[in-house]
């Protein structure tokens, strides 16, 4: 009996290691498989706090940058408005310019500029500048053939205008006068009539003196309406040339004058004279604001 219980006993041990034996892997404890998941998940940590160039914010524009934009922005607007390109100089007046101030002694086109902190109001000062030189017009009434503006590194807009000329109207003509009735008969046959005294010719007025300077032309700087107003001379082989650097001359005299950079400068005349076959002599009158 002893041996037969103790071989039920040894029957029962083994069936029960064969069970656990033979369970799957996949009941193995828990522990085996975070290894894996925090593997993963560490895997995925740095990717999500990195950032891409495309998140960083765009570089800002420099000054110098942001003031050629407005430039361009500006003077686009104002092509459209005109209906005329707009060009951009640097360095002074542009030719055309400096041409048609020279024309405007009694020929030409009209031309003016102006100064100001905005480029359409810097054009609309240069076109009533211009009107205002022209009895009856106004600016309204004009056409721009050419625009060009500088921009100072000050900020402020210089501006050049041409205009187109405007033909001059033909004067009325006169109805035909009434015929005009016979002369009554001298009472003496051998009276001769005195002939009418003739009418004296109109003395010109030279647009030059004798001394080589134009009637208008003053050597101190004078003071008028709230404007320093100067005459400034120079010479070069072209006539071009002569009023580009006599303009240049003029406006560092009145910086000099006025104790610092100068808008609102007006080339008020010109007028040009052929020293001999190789020099040009150029006389400018120019103003702007401010005291002496």
């Amino acid at each position: 009996m002893k041996h037969f219980s103790a071989g039920l006993a040894g029957l029962a041990l083994i069936t029960l290691l064969g069970a656990s034996c033979s369970q799957p892997a996949s009941s193995s404890p828990q522990g085996g498989g975070q290894p894996a998941a925090a593997a993963s998940s560490s895997g995925a940590s740095p990717t999500t706090g990195a950032s891409t160039p495309a998140d960083e914010p765009p570089a800002r524009p420099t000054l110098e940058e942001a003031r050629q934009r407005q430039a361009k922005f500006e003077s686009d607007r104002l092509a459209a408005r005109i209906g005329r390109p707009v060009e951009e100089f640097s360095g002074g007046a542009p030719a055309w310019f400096v041409e048609a101030v020279e024309a405007q002694q009694g020929m030409g086109a009209p031309a003016a500029l102006a100064d100001d902190q905005q480029l359409e109001v810097a054009y609309d000062k240069a076109m009533r500048r211009i009107a205002a030189g022209m009895p009856g017009v106004e600016s309204r009434d004009l056409t721009p053939d050419r625009v060009g503006f500088m921009r100072a590194p000050q900020g402020w807009f210089t501006v050049w205008v041409r205009v187109t000329p405007r033909p001059v109207a033909a004067a009325p003509s006169s109805p035909p006068s009434p015929a005009t009735p016979p002369a009554a008969p001298a009472t003496d046959p051998d009276a001769v009539a005195p002939s009418p005294a003739p009418t004296p010719a109109p003395t010109p007025v030279p647009a030059v003196a004798a001394s080589g300077k134009p009637s208008w032309w003053h050597d101190e700087p004078r003071q008028e309406n709230g404007r320093v107003i100067i005459c400034v001379t120079g010479e070069a082989a072209e006539v071009r040339d002569a009023l580009r650097g006599t303009v240049r001359a003029g406006r560092e005299r009145l910086e000099s004058l006025t104790g610092g950079p100068v808008r609102d400068v007006i080339t008020m005349k010109a007028t040009t004279t052929m020293i001999d076959d190789t020099i040009a002599r150029a006389f400018v009158q120019m103003s702007c604001p401010g005291s002496l």
